[in-house]
C-alpha cells in the first residue's frame, strides 16, 4: 500500500514537472535568438507552434534574408526594458534582407502586444512620445504583411492582455487602450494605442496620453501660496 502511495505521488511529481516545462517550452526570449535551438532565420508564435511567446529582453535584430517573425493566433510579444538606458528592447530588421517583418497568418486572430513591470513605467511616463517596438529598416519591400486575403480589421492586437477600449493600468497610470490608430491620429488625455499598423507598415509604434499628475498638496507653490495669505492677513 505505501509502495503504491509512492509511485501515485511520484507520478504526480512527475506530472506537474512535465506541465511546468511544457509551460516554459512555449516561451521564447529574445536573448536565446541564433543558438542552436532556434533558428537565426525566422521565428514563428502562436497555435500549433512550437512558441506561443517571444520575450525582447534584449534588442532583437531579424537576420537573413529568410529573416521574419510569423505571427498566428495567441501569438504574444511582451517587450522588457533595456538594460541601462530607459528605454524599451525593440524589434528590427536590417535593410538588407529581402523579406517582411511581421507576417499576420490567420483571420480573426489575436495578438497580444504585452510589457513587464519596467518597461511599463517607461510607457506611462513617455507622455504622448511615440516608442517604437518594431521597425523594419528595409523600407524597399513592404513591413507588415496581412498574408492572404487578411486585412489589419480581420486581426485583433491586444495590449496586456486587453481589448479595444478597454481599461489598461501602467506603472498605476490608467489608459484607456482605444486601438490601433492612423499614423496622424491625436492621442487624447487618458488614451493608449499603436500607429503604424496597416498593411506594407514599416514600424509599430506605441502612444500613450497619460492623465496629468495630481499637484502635490505640499511644496514649493503651496507655500509661496501660504506665505502670500500670511502677508494679505499681516495687512
Amino acid at each position: 500500500m505505501k509502495h503504491s502511495l509512492f509511485l501515485t505521488i511520484l507520478a504526480a511529481a512527475l506530472l506537474g514537472s512535465g506541465v511546468a516545462n511544457a509551460n516554459e517550452a512555449g516561451t521564447l526570449y529574445a536573448s536565446q535568438y541564433g543558438t542552436p535551438d532556434h533558428l537565426a532565420e525566422s521565428i514563428s508564435l502562436g497555435s500549433s507552434r512550437k512558441d506561443d511567446k517571444l520575450v525582447v529582453d534584449v534588442p532583437l535584430t531579424l537576420t537573413g534574408n529568410m529573416g521574419y517573425l510569423s505571427l498566428y493566433n495567441g501569438a504574444t510579444i511582451e517587450f522588457q526594458k533595456k538594460q541601462e538606458a530607459e528605454a524599451i528592447c525593440s524589434i528590427s530588421t536590417s535593410a538588407a534582407r529581402t523579406h517582411q517583418t511581421v507576417c499576420f497568418y490567420q483571420t480573426g486572430g489575436v495578438y497580444n502586444i504585452a510589457f513587464n513591470a519596467d518597461a511599463q513605467a517607461i510607457v506611462a511616463a513617455s507622455a504622448g512620445t511615440p516608442i517604437t517596438l518594431i521597425k523594419d529598416l528595409n523600407t524597399g519591400n513592404d513591413g507588415f504583411t496581412f498574408v492572404g486575403d487578411i486585412s489589419p480589421s480581420d486581426t485583433t492586437l491586444q495590449l496586456n492582455g486587453a481589448g479595444y477600449n478597454a481599461p489598461v493600468v501602467l506603472d498605476g497610470v490608467q489608459f484607456t487602450y482605444v486601438g490601433p490608430k492612423a499614423d496622424d491620429y491625436i492621442f487624447q488625455e487618458g488614451e493608449i494605442g499603436f500607429t503604424g499598423y496597416y498593411a506594407g507598415s514599416h514600424a509599430l509604434k506605441l502612444v500613450a496620453n497619460g492623465k496629468p499628475t495630481p499637484e502635490p498638496t505640499t511644496g514649493t507653490l503651496s507655500l509661496l501660496a501660504l506665505a502670500g495669505l500670511c502677508a494679505r492677513r499681516r495687512k
